[in-house]
């Protein structure tokens, strides 16, 4: 009995990597490399040609093996080395990974592969660090923390890690003031957020202006703003946080004379002739005395002030009058205290009605304003005898259509008329109406008022005959008189059809034609309002739209040659033939 030889092929392959580790921290970093070996054992019965190792991370990089392909007797081995050098996309992956398998030829020609082996190396991690500066700008120069100074933070964020970070921006709530949380926001940071390559270092910068508030709060405390702020961006491995960086600024104290000016009028409605008294308190906010203040009382135009009347405190004093200001000079105010000023003010009869504001404010020893405007509304009541101007008007029957009311020509009730303020009035039984107060006129110049009749409630048949809608001029104290005139309309009707036009030409066939010396006649006997209406039967709409335009307007022409005749009114419409 004859045994056939054993023709079994077999390959094994087992992969080793060595990372050549110059800073010794046992992470992948940019320009570090890796060795690889490839055992590669002939585990079959034959031998067995064209041996290699097939590595698709090596091939992509265009990295050879050390060695060619080589011949394996049956239980021999061999060795195959390669270094590799990961690029940058290897790091933000997160990982290298690499697998490789072996190759060769058996005795029959056929292709023998070993299974793959996979080798791992992980590459430095993702880490960003933010350090994080702030500075004070006093930009009105004056050497104390004021309203509208600012803050400069810095934010100087570095990639300290192995892979590269995208989306990289400061995260930052805002400052806080002595513990306290800011009144107004941290502007937006700039510039817009970047792709950070490892040991890239990106400075992001952003501002804070001081409000009254932050001011009150951490003024003269040292390192009494603190500001804390975090870096984030994102890599392969996901987001990436930085430590927490703190910035400490110390504010330069508040101006001493940290004054606050409020004032009320003691009564809200007065009439001319009558005194409005006003109340001032100045209230040094700061722990210190403030001294050489100067509080300006700004008088309302029509006002003026009644002497002997002002008060500091229970002393009377006599103020400085500049035009409509009245001056109270070298005020002294302790700390956390106030001072209420008391005066007088008499409305003039050049005082209009309505409200009328009341301003003050402080200044310092060299003229600068130290507060805001305080404001304080007195109303002066409206005499209606003075300062209205009212309407009355009626609308009447305008029997002979010549605009005006004439003897015999009645009211029309039940009418309604409206104002542009959006008041309805109706017209009683004798077609009266009345607007009272219906405006406050300039005192100087009065003011124009308008009313329009609503026309739909007019008795049917009834058309105006005067403007709609009247303006008049109203003067402040006296009463003007507006009337809506209608009379029953005469209407002339005048009735066309395709037959009375050349076929499919605009103008009118020439026996029609010369009717209309007629109708001119006949509307000149008593104002009319003249009805156009074509009567179509079916033809083209925009022929018989035409031919309506062109009648309207050579009746309009024809009128237009009379002269002293009365505005003629054209109606005109299309009513479809059956």
């Amino acid at each position: 009995m004859t045994v056939p030889p054993d023709t079994t092929s077999g390959l094994t392959i087992e992969k080793t990597g060595t990372l050549n580790d110059l800073d010794g921290d046992g992470l992948i970093d940019l320009g570090e490399t890796i060795s690889y070996s490839f055992l590669v054992e002939n585990t079959g019965a034959v031998t067995l040609t064209g041996v290699t190792v097939n590595d698709p991370l090596l091939t992509g990089a265009g990295v050879a093996l050390d060695q060619g392909p080589q011949t394996l007797a049956p239980g021999a081995t061999f060795t195959f080395t390669a270094t590799y050098t990961p690029t940058q996309g290897d790091l933000d992956a997160g990982r290298v990974a690499n697998t490789a398998t072996a190759t060769g030829t058996n005795p029959d020609g056929d292709p023998i592969g070993s299974p793959p082996d996979t080798v791992v190396t992980l590459p430095q991690p993702p880490s960003l660090r933010l350090q994080k500066t702030g500075m004070f700008t006093d930009t009105d120069g004056n050497g104390y923390a004021s309203v509208g100074d600012t803050m400069t933070y810095t934010f100087a964020v570095t990639n300290d890690g192995g892979q590269t970070v995208t989306n990289v921006w400061p995260v930052d709530a805002g400052p806080t003031f002595n513990k306290r949380p800011a009144a107004g926001f941290l502007s937006r940071f700039t510039p817009e957020p970047v792709t950070l390559a490892p040991n890239q270092v990106q400075e992001f910068n952003a501002t804070y202006t001081l409000t009254q508030q932050d001011i009150e709060n951490a003024a003269g405390v040292s390192d009494g703003v603190a500001n804390t702020a975090t870096a984030t961006g994102l890599s392969g491995s996901g987001q990436v946080t930085s430590d927490d960086s703190t910035s400490a600024i110390t504010l330069p104290a508040a101006e001493p004379s940290d004054i606050t000016v409020t004032k009320v009028a003691n009564l809200r409605f007065i009439r001319r002739g009558e005194q409005a008294p006003f109340t001032i308190r100045v209230t040094n906010n700061y722990g210190a005395r403030a001294t050489g203040i100067t509080v300006v009382d700004t008088m309302p135009s029509g006002f003026r002030f009644v002497e002997g009347s002002a008060m500091i405190g229970e002393v009377k004093v006599t103020p400085q009058i500049v035009g409509r200001q009245i001056r109270f000079p070298d005020i002294t105010v302790d700390g956390r205290s106030e001072v209420e000023i008391r005066l007088r003010l008499l409305a003039l009869s050049t005082a209009g009605p309505g409200e009328h504001v009341n301003l003050a404010h402080a200044e310092d020893q060299s003229g600068r304003r130290i507060t805001g405007q305080a404001r304080a509304v007195v109303e002066i009541i409206v005499e209606p005898v003075f300062d209205c101007g009212d309407i009355v008007g009626k609308v009447f029957d305008d029997k002979n259509r010549n605009g005006y009311q004439d003897k015999g020509e009645p009211g029309l009730p039940g009418v309604r008329v409206a104002t542009v303020k959006g008041w309805l009035i109706t017209t009683d039984k004798y077609g009266r109406f009345h607007v009272a107060c219906a405006d406050l006129p300039d005192a100087r110049v009065g003011t124009n008022f308008i009313m329009k009749l609503d026309t739909r409630t007019l008795p049917t048949g009834y058309r105006l005959t005067t403007e709609n809608p009247r303006v008049v001029r109203l003067t402040a104290g006296k009463m003007t008189e507006l009337n809506f005139g209608a009379s029953i309309g005469r209407v002339v009707r005048l009735g066309l059809a395709d037959e009375a036009f050349v076929p499919g030409e605009v103008e009118l066939a020439e026996r029609w034609a010369e009717g209309l010396d007629q109708l001119i006649e006949v509307l000149a006997q008593e104002q009319s309002v003249l009805r156009l209406t074509y009567l179509d039967m079916g033809g083209d709409p925009e022929l018989v739209e035409a031919r309506v335009k062109g009648i309207k307007e050579l009746i309009a022409e024809r009128w237009r040659q009379r002269k002293r005749s009365y505005p003629l009114e054209i109606e005109t419409r299309v009513e479809a033939g059956r």
